[in-house]
């Protein structure tokens, strides 16, 4: 599980059993009843909640401001998760280079779905295309 955003929903990420094979990195988690529950396991970094519950005790309890979540746009120029995450552009299951919108990966890339482009680029996120509806 790489570099996804979720926001204000039940449980973020539940986690029912861990295997030694799963990866979880990069992921951004907030404003959940419960952002993360379960072990990660040994495979795991760069994952931010806005409550107490990430693998990652440096990142947890963070509070995330987006572009625009009522919108739909929830990138971020947030210090807590720009140029804060784990290059993954070389892995060797799922190589990450490019965010979901296709804006290019640095090699200190930010966590959660979205790239924070440098100025001069502008995000226009779709919000219909990125936003879950389903429920926990």
């Amino acid at each position: 599980m790489y570099s996804n955003t979720i926001d204000s929903c039940g449980t973020g990420i539940l986690l029912s059993a861990d295997t030694a094979s799963s990866r979880y990195y990069n992921n951004l988690v907030t404003n959940c009843t419960t952002d993360w529950s379960g072990s990660a396991g040994a495979n795991n970094d760069n994952n931010v909640t806005s409550d107490a519950t990430s693998p990652n005790t440096a990142h947890r309890s963070k509070t995330i401001t987006y572009t625009d979540a009522a919108g739909g746009d929830f990138s971020t120029e947030d210090a807590d998760v720009v140029d804060l995450g784990t290059d993954l552009s070389a892995d060797s299951i799922y190589p990450i280079t490019t965010d979901i919108i296709g804006v290019t990966r640095s090699s200190t890339p930010t966590i959660g779905a979205f790239e924070f482009a440098a100025s001069g680029n502008t995000l226009t996120a779709d919000s219909g295309s990125y936003a879950y509806t389903g429920t926990d």
